[in-house]
Formats: C-alpha cells, sequence, structure tokens
C-alpha cells in the first residue's frame, strides 16, 4: 500500500498534532447493503467521493484480459454520455482499474457535491442505460485505453498490466497475452451483459466521501440517492485451471505484446488471521524500502517493487515485479530481487515500518497546516482525499475494517516477521513468470 502524501517534511510539521481518526470519520451502511465512509475536511475545496466496485484486473476471465478496465472507462462516461471531456457543469470524473477492484470518482464544489452524488447513483444503475449509447463510447474508449497501456508502458511502469498477466497466465493458463489485443476484440454484448451482472448495487460496493460537507446532510442524501437503489451482490470471477495449479511453486514464462521483459517472483502467504495478512503488508514494504536502496536498478531504469494486494480465491501472495528494459540481461537483475528476499533473515527496519502503519491507520493530519507549510506543491488540493483513499484500500486489500487493523499492528512484532519470512519467503516456495515481448 503506498503512501499517497507528498511532501514527508512538512507532513512530519503537521503531524505534531494529530487528531484520532475517530473524530474525522464515520462509517455508514445503507439499506442495501452499501457501505460509506464520511470523512470531514473542513478546509477542503472540493467534495470528493469514490465508489470502489469489487472488480478489478484479477477478475478478468480467460481472454477477457482489460475487461474490466474497458469497462471502467465506459462506466466514467455513461454518467454524461454525451461528453468525452472530463468535467460537466463542474463535476470532475474520473476513474481507475486496480487490481482487487475499480473506482469511480467525482470532485465538486460543496454547492454542487450532490449533483456529483447523483453520477454514481447513474454509475450503479448502468444495467439500465441505453445500450445503444454506451457501445458508441465503448468504440471511442478503446482507443483511450490503448494509449493509457502505451504511455505508462513507455515509461517503465508496466506493472499493472503485469498483474492483469499474472491473472490470465497463473489462473487461466495462457502463453501469450495481448494486453491491448484484447481491448480490440472485446464484443459490445458480453460486456454490456458483464456491466450488468458485476455492477451492482449492494454488499460489496465501498463508498467514500471526503469534504467540507455537513455530515448529517450527506446521511439524508446518501440514503435517498445511493440507499435507495435496489440491493444486488456480486459474483467473483472462476478460474480456468484447478487451484493446486494456481497455488504450486512452479516457473512459467509467456509472451506478451509489450516491448519490456516483466519479472514477477511471488510467495503463498499464511492468511488465517488478521495478523497474517497485515505481517504481509509489512513485509512487503520492508522489501520495497531494500529495492530502493538497490542503486544499480535505478541507474538501468528497471522499476522494481513488491505488494501483498495479490489476493484471488485461491489464495494470498506477497509479489515482487520488475520492468526491465529489453536490451539488459535478465539473470543478473532476477538474481539482484531474489538476494533482497532472500536477506531479510533480520528485519531491523521492521520496527519503523510497524510503527508508521499504526500512525497513519489511527491518526488524521493537520491538513490545514500542511496546506500552509507546502504552499505551492501539486497535489494538496485533495490531499484529504488521498489520505481517505489509503485507508480504505488498506481495508479493502486487506479484508479488514481499519480498527481490525490497527489491533493487528499492534500486535505485531519484528519476531513474528522474522518466523513467517523463515517458513514462507524460501527459495523453494517461489514461483516466477517471466513475460517476453511477443516476437
Amino acid at each position: 500500500m503506498p503512501l499517497l502524501l507528498p511532501c514527508a517534511l512538512s507532513l512530519f510539521l503537521a503531524l505534531q498534532n494529530p487528531l484520532p481518526v475517530d473524530q474525522v470519520w464515520e462509517d455508514v451502511v445503507l439499506d442495501n447493503g452499501i457501505r460509506v465512509a464520511l470523512v470531514n475536511a473542513p478546509h477542503a475545496a472540493h467534495q470528493v467521493v469514490f465508489t470502489i466496485l469489487p472488480w478489478g484486473l484479477l477478475d478478468d476471465e480467460a481472454g477477457q484480459l482489460q475487461r474490466s478496465h474497458l469497462a471502467e472507462h465506459i462506466l466514467v462516461h455513461s454518467a454524461d454520455p454525451t461528453s468525452d471531456v472530463p468535467e460537466v457543469n463542474g463535476v470532475l470524473r474520473n476513474g481507475e482499474t486496480m487490481s482487487l477492484s475499480m473506482r469511480l470518482e467525482t470532485f465538486a464544489k460543496p454547492d454542487d457535491w450532490r449533483a456529483g452524488l447523483e453520477r454514481h447513483a447513474r454509475w450503479l444503475s448502468v444495467g439500465q442505460s441505453d445500450s445503444e449509447l454506451l457501445s458508441r463510447i465503448l468504440e471511442r474508449e478503446r482507443g483511450a485505453v490503448r494509449a493509457e497501456v502505451a504511455n505508462s508502458s513507455a515509461s517503465g511502469f508496466s506493472h499493472k498490466w503485469a498483474v492483469a498477466s499474472w491473472n490470465q497466465v497463473v489462473r487461466h493458463g495462457a502463453s501469450d497475452v495481448s494486453i491491448s489485443g484484447d481491448v480490440n476484440s472485446v464484443e459490445w454484448g458480453p460486456l454490456f451483459a458483464d456491466l450488468s451482472r458485476r455492477v451492482r448495487s449492494g454488499t460489496g460496493v465501498q463508498m467514500v466521501s471526503v469534504g467540507p460537507v455537513d455530515r448529517e446532510e450527506q446521511k439524508v442524501f446518501f440514503a435517498k440517492i445511493i440507499g435507495s437503489l435496489p440491493a444486488r451482490s456480486w459474483k467473483a470471477s472462476v478460474p480456468s485451471v484447478s487451484p493446486a495449479q494456481i497455488t504450486a511453486v512452479a516457473d512459467r514464462e509467456a509472451t506478451w505484446d509489450i516491448d519490456s521483459v516483466q519479472y514477477m517472483s511471488w510467495y503463498l502467504m499464511p492468511d488465517e488471521s488478521a495478523l497474517d495478512r497485515v505481517a504481509a503488508d509489512a513485509l512487503s514494504a520492508v522489501v520495497n524500502a531494500r529495492l530502493r536502496q538497490r542503486g544499480v536498478l535505478l541507474q538501468d531504469e528497471i522499476n522494481a517493487f513488491s505488494s501483498a494486494d495479490l489476493v484471488t480465491p485461491e489464495g494470498r501472495w506477497l509479489l515482487i515485479s520488475a520492468t526491465i528494459p529489453v536490451d539488459l540481461p535478465l539473470a543478473p537483475v532476477v538474481a539482484l530481487i531474489n538476494e533482497v528476499v532472500d536477506g531479510l533473515t533480520e528485519l531491523p527496519e521492521a520496527r519503523v515500518v510497524i510503527d508508521e502503519m499504526e500512525r497513519q491507520l489511527g491518526t488524521w493530519p493537520d491538513f490545514d497546516a500542511l496546506r500552509r507549510q507546502a504552499a505551492g506543491q501539486p497535489n494538496l488540493r485533495w490531499i484529504e482525499a488521498s489520505q481517505a483513499l489509503f485507508m480504505i484500500y488498506a481495508q479493502l486489500n486487506m479484508g479488514l475494517h481499519r480498527h481490525e487493523l490497527l489491533r493487528a499492528y499492534e500486535g505485531l512484532t519484528t519476531a513474528v516477521l522474522e518466523e513467517i519470512v523463515q517458513q514462507y519467503l524460501v527459495p523453494d516456495k517461489r514461483s516466477t513468470l517471466i513475460l517476453r515481448p511477443r516476437t
């Protein structure tokens, strides 16, 4: 879970007088089962609302890579189908597809926040939309998705597409993956059926509202506009191969239509308790810190990092993923990454990681002070929303409420982490995937 907050020094100064999170945060469950986090940010200039749907890149079924990503693009534009610009009538809208979920978001001035919320209601009712109109959005957005893939890949950030490819290779048995090609081949009928089937207003949907609008006013309109939608649950995708094949330790290779090499290694982690889950999260943070210390990676334009949000019905893994220029030899990079993981026998930085997560989950910075201290720096406008997202994704990725997360982190010790390393992060439990450009 990456830190989303800019300007670490200013943040440290602002944290001298933090508030308990519970003073600004309230969780509400609507009649249809949708969960809403209401976060008070009195000095924010906008009311930011997020809808997070349990439909991500790891839900794409066999041969349907990018289906979820295309769906997100269609959803974003479905609320204002005649406009292809991001801002309509003062409401800015956007979206993002991730491994486990997709996010739809609006940014509105406080006086316009209800208009923003109405867009979320339209998104959650997409199955009632004009199919022909949405099909025209699909044709337009195919190019936008391909451009997004091309631009991010050219910058060396292919991790998102690598996770989507991992899903196709490991869970569906593919040996060749078409990141852009599958975008071209998606047919409207099945995609619209998926939209109708997967975008549901019920349990599994998380919404977040961050800004200065009165919380009681928000409760009234969330209940009226969102809570009145029919309650419908969602269904996860199914794999094409057996669970035993998915969890088996194996070295795999495949090709893809991106002009870089991707090396991925992963370890099946324990997942029986809250402590197991936060331990995996903490260990991924330690691995990231050590990868950043390897200057040769940056020098050779290798983008490598670890995450603990590779989660499917078959298991929870700690993943290391590296994007490698095609003209670099692969073996030294693999050896370096394996050396980082195999060297986790002692964890002197673990206490710092644990303390930082406890602080972020339990306290709320003085963002007004931060704005004054860091005036002119980018990303300050929606900084409360960024922090709220960090905390929500911590909950969703770990499958735990923030109170459960905080209690688990309070019980986490360096000794627990070292024991998990000795049992699970060992060479004979390492699986790998190498993605090479298609020739």
